[in-house]
Protein backbone atom coordinates (compact mmCIF):
# COMPACT_ATOMS: atom_id res chain seq x y z
CA UNK A 1 0.00 0.00 0.00
CA UNK A 2 1.22 3.69 -0.47
CA UNK A 3 0.37 4.26 2.99
CA UNK A 4 3.60 1.84 4.58
CA UNK A 5 7.27 3.19 4.05
CA UNK A 6 7.89 0.33 1.42
CA UNK A 7 4.83 1.84 -0.65
CA UNK A 8 6.12 5.30 -0.66
CA UNK A 9 9.60 4.20 -1.59
CA UNK A 10 8.35 2.18 -4.64
CA UNK A 11 6.38 5.20 -5.77
CA UNK A 12 9.74 7.63 -5.49
CA UNK A 13 11.67 4.89 -7.62
CA UNK A 14 8.72 5.01 -10.60
CA UNK A 15 8.71 8.63 -10.08
CA UNK A 16 12.31 8.80 -10.80
CA UNK A 17 11.96 6.77 -13.98
CA UNK A 18 9.56 9.24 -14.92
CA UNK A 19 12.33 12.13 -14.32
CA UNK A 20 14.35 10.37 -16.47
CA UNK A 21 12.56 10.49 -19.37
CA UNK A 22 11.76 6.84 -19.11
CA UNK A 23 8.25 5.36 -20.72
CA UNK A 24 6.29 3.43 -17.27
CA UNK A 25 3.90 0.84 -17.99
CA UNK A 26 2.17 -0.88 -15.61
CA UNK A 27 0.74 -4.45 -16.15
CA UNK A 28 -1.76 -6.73 -14.03
CA UNK A 29 -3.97 -9.43 -13.99
CA UNK A 30 -6.23 -8.01 -11.61
CA UNK A 31 -9.52 -7.73 -13.76
CA UNK A 32 -11.74 -6.06 -11.12
CA UNK A 33 -10.85 -2.73 -12.45
CA UNK A 34 -11.08 -1.55 -15.79
CA UNK A 35 -7.25 0.62 -17.68
CA UNK A 36 -9.59 4.21 -16.47
CA UNK A 37 -10.51 2.82 -13.09
CA UNK A 38 -6.88 2.15 -12.43
CA UNK A 39 -4.85 4.65 -14.03
CA UNK A 40 -7.03 6.77 -11.47
CA UNK A 41 -5.90 4.76 -8.69
CA UNK A 42 -1.88 5.06 -9.76
CA UNK A 43 -2.28 8.74 -10.07
CA UNK A 44 -4.68 10.07 -7.50
CA UNK A 45 -4.40 8.15 -4.95
CA UNK A 46 -0.88 6.16 -5.22
CA UNK A 47 0.62 9.25 -6.53
CA UNK A 48 2.71 7.98 -9.53
CA UNK A 49 3.24 11.08 -12.22
CA UNK A 50 2.58 9.05 -15.24
CA UNK A 51 0.49 12.47 -16.73
CA UNK A 52 4.43 13.89 -16.58
CA UNK A 53 6.16 11.22 -18.93
CA UNK A 54 7.27 13.26 -22.04
CA UNK A 55 4.17 10.20 -23.96
CA UNK A 56 2.05 11.53 -21.91
CA UNK A 57 2.90 14.65 -22.77
CA UNK A 58 2.56 14.39 -26.32
CA UNK A 59 0.00 12.46 -25.98
CA UNK A 60 -2.36 15.10 -23.69
CA UNK A 61 -1.07 17.49 -26.63
CA UNK A 62 -2.96 15.63 -29.36
CA UNK A 63 -5.81 14.79 -27.65
CA UNK A 64 -6.59 18.48 -26.88
CA UNK A 65 -5.85 19.26 -30.62
CA UNK A 66 -8.59 16.56 -31.21
CA UNK A 67 -10.82 18.36 -29.03
CA UNK A 68 -11.09 15.61 -26.32
CA UNK A 69 -12.88 16.15 -23.03
CA UNK A 70 -10.96 15.15 -19.96
CA UNK A 71 -12.35 11.75 -19.68
CA UNK A 72 -11.38 11.07 -23.13
CA UNK A 73 -7.93 11.99 -22.70
CA UNK A 74 -7.58 9.96 -19.42
CA UNK A 75 -9.14 6.97 -21.68
CA UNK A 76 -6.56 7.94 -23.94
CA UNK A 77 -3.46 8.12 -21.35
CA UNK A 78 -4.63 4.68 -19.72
CA UNK A 79 -4.99 2.86 -22.71
CA UNK A 80 -0.84 3.91 -23.15
CA UNK A 81 -0.14 3.36 -19.42
CA UNK A 82 -2.05 0.43 -18.75
CA UNK A 83 -2.02 -3.16 -19.98
CA UNK A 84 -4.92 -5.15 -18.18
CA UNK A 85 -5.99 -9.48 -18.82
CA UNK A 86 -9.35 -7.90 -19.18
CA UNK A 87 -8.46 -5.53 -21.94
CA UNK A 88 -6.16 -8.27 -23.71
CA UNK A 89 -9.35 -10.87 -23.06
CA UNK A 90 -11.94 -8.58 -24.78
CA UNK A 91 -9.57 -8.00 -27.46
CA UNK A 92 -9.20 -11.69 -28.18
CA UNK A 93 -13.12 -12.41 -27.69
CA UNK A 94 -13.65 -9.62 -30.26
CA UNK A 95 -10.89 -11.00 -32.57
CA UNK A 96 -12.66 -14.61 -32.05
CA UNK A 97 -15.86 -13.34 -32.55
CA UNK A 98 -17.76 -13.87 -29.54
CA UNK A 99 -20.77 -11.88 -29.38
CA UNK A 100 -22.61 -13.39 -25.64
CA UNK A 101 -20.36 -14.87 -23.19
CA UNK A 102 -21.49 -15.76 -19.46
CA UNK A 103 -18.95 -13.18 -17.18
CA UNK A 104 -17.98 -14.40 -13.81
CA UNK A 105 -16.57 -11.36 -12.26
CA UNK A 106 -16.39 -9.53 -9.88
CA UNK A 107 -16.74 -5.27 -9.40
CA UNK A 108 -17.49 -3.45 -13.10
CA UNK A 109 -13.29 -3.47 -14.40
CA UNK A 110 -13.96 -6.58 -16.81
CA UNK A 111 -17.11 -5.52 -17.72
CA UNK A 112 -16.24 -2.16 -19.23
CA UNK A 113 -13.35 -3.58 -21.02
CA UNK A 114 -15.62 -5.52 -22.74
CA UNK A 115 -17.82 -3.19 -23.69
CA UNK A 116 -14.69 -0.64 -25.04
CA UNK A 117 -14.10 -3.83 -27.23
CA UNK A 118 -17.76 -3.40 -28.29
CA UNK A 119 -19.33 -6.47 -26.43
CA UNK A 120 -22.01 -5.46 -24.91
CA UNK A 121 -24.53 -8.27 -25.17
CA UNK A 122 -22.43 -10.54 -22.49
CA UNK A 123 -24.45 -12.38 -19.20
CA UNK A 124 -22.55 -11.37 -16.06
CA UNK A 125 -22.85 -12.51 -12.50
CA UNK A 126 -22.18 -8.90 -11.54
CA UNK A 127 -24.69 -5.98 -12.24
CA UNK A 128 -23.60 -3.05 -14.07
CA UNK A 129 -22.90 -1.22 -10.79
CA UNK A 130 -20.65 -3.59 -9.87
CA UNK A 131 -22.80 -5.58 -7.56
CA UNK A 132 -23.49 -8.97 -7.60
CA UNK A 133 -26.66 -10.50 -8.92
CA UNK A 134 -29.06 -12.05 -6.44
CA UNK A 135 -30.44 -14.98 -8.50
CA UNK A 136 -26.45 -16.33 -7.94
CA UNK A 137 -26.67 -16.38 -4.26
CA UNK A 138 -29.65 -19.42 -4.24
CA UNK A 139 -28.36 -22.46 -3.60
CA UNK A 140 -27.61 -25.22 -6.17
CA UNK A 141 -30.35 -27.00 -7.55
CA UNK A 142 -32.28 -27.95 -11.12
CA UNK A 143 -34.44 -25.22 -10.28
CA UNK A 144 -32.14 -22.56 -9.47
CA UNK A 145 -29.76 -23.58 -12.17
CA UNK A 146 -32.15 -23.46 -15.43
CA UNK A 147 -33.79 -20.61 -13.72
CA UNK A 148 -30.73 -18.53 -14.37
CA UNK A 149 -29.88 -20.11 -17.98
CA UNK A 150 -33.14 -19.32 -19.69
CA UNK A 151 -31.85 -15.59 -18.90
CA UNK A 152 -29.28 -16.07 -21.48
CA UNK A 153 -29.96 -19.55 -23.57
CA UNK A 154 -27.37 -17.87 -26.33
CA UNK A 155 -24.57 -17.54 -23.95
CA UNK A 156 -21.44 -18.50 -26.84
CA UNK A 157 -18.54 -18.90 -24.53
CA UNK A 158 -17.50 -18.74 -20.50
CA UNK A 159 -15.09 -15.37 -19.34
CA UNK A 160 -13.66 -16.31 -16.06
CA UNK A 161 -11.93 -12.56 -14.03
CA UNK A 162 -11.53 -12.84 -10.39
CA UNK A 163 -14.81 -13.12 -8.80
CA UNK A 164 -14.41 -12.65 -5.07
CA UNK A 165 -17.74 -13.55 -4.88
CA UNK A 166 -18.14 -16.73 -6.96
CA UNK A 167 -20.57 -19.71 -5.84
CA UNK A 168 -21.43 -22.83 -6.05
CA UNK A 169 -24.33 -21.96 -8.23
CA UNK A 170 -21.97 -19.71 -10.39
CA UNK A 171 -19.62 -22.42 -11.21
CA UNK A 172 -22.85 -24.85 -11.84
CA UNK A 173 -23.94 -22.35 -14.64
CA UNK A 174 -20.96 -22.29 -16.15
CA UNK A 175 -20.30 -26.32 -16.45
CA UNK A 176 -24.13 -26.37 -17.49
CA UNK A 177 -23.37 -24.36 -20.64
CA UNK A 178 -20.22 -26.08 -21.44
CA UNK A 179 -21.79 -29.75 -20.84
CA UNK A 180 -24.98 -29.09 -22.62
CA UNK A 181 -22.68 -27.55 -25.84
CA UNK A 182 -20.76 -30.28 -25.39
CA UNK A 183 -24.19 -32.82 -25.91
CA UNK A 184 -25.41 -30.65 -28.95
CA UNK A 185 -22.09 -30.77 -30.58
CA UNK A 186 -21.02 -27.60 -29.67
CA UNK A 187 -17.35 -26.68 -28.86
CA UNK A 188 -17.66 -23.90 -26.00
CA UNK A 189 -14.75 -22.41 -24.99
CA UNK A 190 -13.65 -21.19 -21.19
CA UNK A 191 -11.74 -17.47 -21.23
CA UNK A 192 -9.65 -17.37 -18.11
CA UNK A 193 -8.06 -14.22 -17.59
CA UNK A 194 -5.27 -15.81 -15.79
CA UNK A 195 -4.24 -19.11 -14.89
CA UNK A 196 -3.07 -18.36 -11.35
CA UNK A 197 -4.21 -20.95 -8.94
CA UNK A 198 -4.46 -18.54 -6.04
CA UNK A 199 -4.22 -14.45 -5.33
CA UNK A 200 -2.71 -12.41 -2.59
CA UNK A 201 -5.50 -9.86 -1.56
CA UNK A 202 -2.76 -8.28 1.02
CA UNK A 203 -2.06 -9.00 4.71
CA UNK A 204 -3.57 -9.38 8.16
CA UNK A 205 -2.24 -6.27 10.37
CA UNK A 206 0.42 -6.15 12.34
CA UNK A 207 -1.58 -5.52 15.59
CA UNK A 208 -4.16 -8.82 14.41
CA UNK A 209 -5.92 -9.87 17.76
CA UNK A 210 -4.29 -13.56 16.88
CA UNK A 211 -1.02 -12.98 17.28
CA UNK A 212 0.54 -15.93 15.35
CA UNK A 213 -1.86 -14.79 12.28
CA UNK A 214 -0.23 -10.79 12.35
CA UNK A 215 1.11 -9.54 9.38
CA UNK A 216 0.68 -12.86 7.17
CA UNK A 217 -0.24 -12.66 3.68
CA UNK A 218 -3.72 -13.11 2.77
CA UNK A 219 -4.88 -15.60 -0.04
CA UNK A 220 -7.72 -16.36 -1.83
CA UNK A 221 -8.58 -18.74 -4.89
CA UNK A 222 -7.00 -17.54 -8.37
CA UNK A 223 -8.29 -17.12 -11.81
CA UNK A 224 -6.80 -20.46 -13.04
CA UNK A 225 -8.52 -22.28 -10.15
CA UNK A 226 -11.88 -21.26 -10.76
CA UNK A 227 -11.55 -22.11 -14.28
CA UNK A 228 -10.43 -25.47 -13.50
CA UNK A 229 -13.39 -25.95 -11.36
CA UNK A 230 -15.32 -24.88 -14.27
CA UNK A 231 -14.11 -27.07 -16.81
CA UNK A 232 -14.02 -30.51 -14.46
CA UNK A 233 -17.18 -30.16 -13.41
Amino acid sequence: PPSTEKGQSVVRSINKLIEQKKRVVFVTNDTTMSRVALFNKITNDYGVALMDTEHMADLRKRSSGDGCSEAEMVARCAKESIITSSCICAWLLARRGIRKPFVICYGTGLLEELEVAGITEYFATANRDGSLKREFLEPVSVDAITKVMKQAPDVDAIVVGWDHSLTALTVAVAAQYVRWSEEMGIRMHIFACSMDSGGILGRASEDFEVAKFANRKVRTCGIGTMANCIARS
